[in-house]
């Protein structure tokens, strides 16, 4: 849990989300901490998570650094998107 927190640390992350496999396509968040909550009492999940921070009242999810080393936040219909992309890519691939 350490290692998780000081991560949120290093990339200024509000909180974290332990999320399904599929996710962002189905949505499905199995649990859902901010950093503070997370260090008081969070449990840690066995399963994939995902860094976040709200920005402009919305929730954006940590997606790497660009070249420059600035961090790039999402929101869910960013990723949605992006998802949609990689599927398309794969079907194209598999035919």
């Amino acid at each position: 849990m350490k290692e998780l927190l000081e991560y949120m640390d290093s990339i200024n992350a509000d909180g974290i989300d332990f999320v399904e496999i599929s996710f962002p396509i189905n949505d499905k968040i199995i649990a859902s901490y901010t950093k503070e909550e997370f260090a008081k009492d969070g449990v840690y999940y066995k399963t994939n998570r995902k860094y976040w921070r709200i920005i402009n009242g919305e929730k954006h999810y940590y997606c790497g650094e660009n070249d420059s080393g600035y961090a790039i936040w999402k929101d869910l219909e960013q990723l949605k998107e992006e998802n949609d992309d990689s599927l398309l890519e794969v079907r194209r691939i598999q035919k």
